[in-house]
């Protein structure tokens, strides 16, 4: 959720559930020549895959690379609560009509 800033900088962070927008104490962390791979967008609809490198100099450099669906990103308290809102209703899901499938 927030990284392990005592244990930066990180040469990869991989963020396995979506983000409603870049988390920059992420970044923060990222070591120079690093990268970090991150969902980043609302509950229930597409989302982007950013990709984001830190070149020598310490700047950070983001690409949306394809569109994904993953679980929102929450808290450590939303995650154990017993009723989890992070659930997404996949018979609700919006995929956008430009949406094109890898392969097809």
């Amino acid at each position: 959720r927030k990284g392990v800033p005592n244990r930066a900088p990180f040469d990869a962070i991989h963020v396995g559930a979506a983000a409603s927008e870049l988390p920059q104490e992420l970044t923060e962390q990222l070591a120079p020549g690093g990268r970090l791979v991150c969902p980043v967008g609302p509950k229930g609809v597409m989302q982007d895959l950013v990709v984001v490198d830190k070149d020598a100099a310490g700047r950070c450099h983001a690409a949306s690379t394809q569109q994904v669906i993953f679980i929102p990103l929450c808290d450590a308290d939303a995650q154990l609560a017993k009723t989890n809102s992070t659930k997404v209703d996949f018979s609700q899901l919006r995929v956008s009509s430009d949406h094109k499938r890898a392969g097809r």
